[in-house]
């Protein structure tokens, strides 16, 4: 079993809005809609870096709780599985990925949902 990273080509993979403060999350969802990207479609009503920043603080807080010791307190997003389906490819103009084995990782450091 393997996560997908997927990530625009000729990006740096694994950059997420999380680490970057809300005026700078928020000029770059600006530049997306400008791009047309479908990412920026989730923010029509500007809440949301603070619905994701809420949801992400929640998720740290129960991974704790389960004994999870993670080295981020926001995530990187993957796909567990080969997703091969058009959703994740159509998320970007040009798309590329990464691929891990699943056991690469420790459960300490992981949020594996059941």
């Amino acid at each position: 079993m393997y996560l997908y990273h997927y990530f625009e080509k000729g990006r740096t993979p694994f950059l997420t809005l999380s680490d970057l403060t809300d005026e700078k999350a928020l000029e770059v969802h600006h530049s997306l809609q400008d791009g047309n990207n479908i990412f920026a479609r989730r923010n029509q009503d500007n809440r949301y870096m603070l619905l994701r920043r809420i949801a992400e603080k929640r998720m740290y807080s129960m991974f704790i709780r389960k004994g999870g010791k993670p080295r981020r307190q926001t995530p990187y997003y993957m796909v567990l599985g080969e997703k091969e389906l058009d959703e994740c490819k159509a998320w970007f103009h040009a798309y590329d990925v990464i691929k891990i084995p699943l056991d690469a990782w420790s459960d300490e450091t992981i949020n594996r949902y059941r």
